[in-house]
This record gives C-alpha cells, structure tokens and sequence, in this order.
C-alpha cells in the first residue's frame, strides 16, 4: 500500500492530476465476532474485500489497512467522484451475503473517510492521517456515513 500510494502521489504531482483515497472501516466488528465468532469475521472481511475489487476501476488499488479497515486508492480521481465510489460502496457493502456454515450473518454497515490530494495533502502519511480522521468523524456522526477529510488548516 505504501509503495503503491507513493508512486500514484508521485505520478499525480507531476502530471497536475488529482488522486484520491477512500478509507474503509466497518461498524461494530465486535458484534459479529462475538456472535458468530472469528471465523466468521474472516469471512465478512473476504466478502468485503472481494466486493471492493469488483466494484472499483482497474487502476484504482484496493489495500487492506488493518483490523477493520480497508484503503483505496484512487488516481486519477477528483474529490466528486470518490465520494460517489465511496457512496455505492456505503450503501451496497451492507447488503453482502455472509454464509458461515447454515446461517446468512449480516455485514455491518460501512464508516467512510475522503481525501483528496491536493487539497487535503501531498503526502501519503497526511492523506492517509487525513482520510483516517475523516472515518473518526463519521463514527462520531452516528457511523454508517461518509466524511470529507478537513483542509489543512481548518478547525474541525
């Protein structure tokens, strides 16, 4: 993912193109875990990861972040259409099938964060800290929602 966003950053600076990254976190994990067990976490995850793939553009990236979270990177990409992805992605993920064994298990809903090179950074670590910051919100605003990345600069 970091080899991959610095090269996409590099090529959009030096051809004057935008590039944006969606962050991906999925709401309450814990309550399948719990539920259903670790098994059928790994399941949701393959599902989601599966569904991301097949939803995005072939020079779009799709990484896992970690835990819950996933990262796309998107060149190419202005802010308008990334929150138009990450819109599909909010409103379909939640829809997946899960199968462990005999039962369907629900995929929770989906906090999303934006951010847009060059108005909210021109790095990886500020973009990527910037999408981050932006899911935090949408979790705070309820979760199953997408937020903008805040400019530098700008008070939340």
């Amino acid at each position: 993912m970091e080899e991959s966003l610095d090269r996409e950053i590099s090529r959009a600076l030096r051809s004057n193109k935008p590039l944006s990254i969606i962050m991906i976190d999925l709401d309450r994990p814990k309550s399948i875990n719990d539920t259903y067990g670790h098994v059928a976490w790994d399941i949701a995850l393959k599902e989601l990861s599966s569904f991301l793939q097949s939803s995005m553009r072939a020079s779009d990236i799709v990484c896992r972040y970690g835990g819950e979270k996933f990262l796309i990177i998107m060149p190419e990409t202005t802010l308008k259409s990334a929150m138009e992805r990450a819109e599909i992605i909010r409103t379909r993920a939640p829809n997946l099938t899960i199968v462990h064994g005999l039962k369907k298990i629900p995929m929770p809903t989906c906090s999303i964060g934006v951010a847009t090179l060059p108005t909210h950074g021109i790095s990886a670590d500020v973009l990527v800290q910037a999408a981050d910051a932006a899911v935090y919100s949408a979790k705070s605003n309820g979760r199953n929602c997408i937020c903008v990345a805040q400019e530098p600069g700008v008070a939340a």
